[in-house]
C-alpha cells in the first residue's frame, strides 16, 4: 500500500493483492506483482487509485499512511514508511 501510494501505482485494485498458504496451513501476504506507474491525469481509471486509504482516492499524505498504519496495529509503521519513501526516492 505504501509502495502504490508513493510510486503512484493507480492499479491497486483488489485483484492486485493476494495470499499464499504455506504446508502447515498459515496465511501470508504473497509478493508484489504488476507493480507499474500509472497515473495519467485525464483517464478514467488511472487518475486516482483504484482502492482508498484512510478514506480518500488521491491526495495522500503522510498522516494518513501513518494513520492506516496505526489503525492496522502495525507497530513498525513508520518505519515501513520510511524505508519505502527512501527506496522509491532512488
Amino acid at each position: 500500500m505504501v509502495f502504490n501510494v508513493m510510486s503512484r501505482n493507480h492499479d491497486d485494485h483488489s485483484k492486485n493483492f493476494s495470499f499464499l498458504m504455506d504446508k502447515q496451513g498459515k496465511w501470508k501476504l504473497s509478493p508484489a506483482y504488476d507493480l507499474c506507474y500509472s497515473y495519467t491525469p485525464g483517464g478514467k481509471w488511472t487518475n486516482r487509485h483504484q482502492l482508498s486509504l484512510n478514506g480518500k482516492q488521491d491526495n495522500f499524505t503522510m498522516e494518513d499512511l501513518q494513520k492506516v498504519g496505526e489503525n492496522m496495529g502495525i507497530r513498525e509503521h513508520k518505519q515501513i514508511i520510511e524505508k519505502v519513501q527512501e527506496t522509491v526516492s532512488h
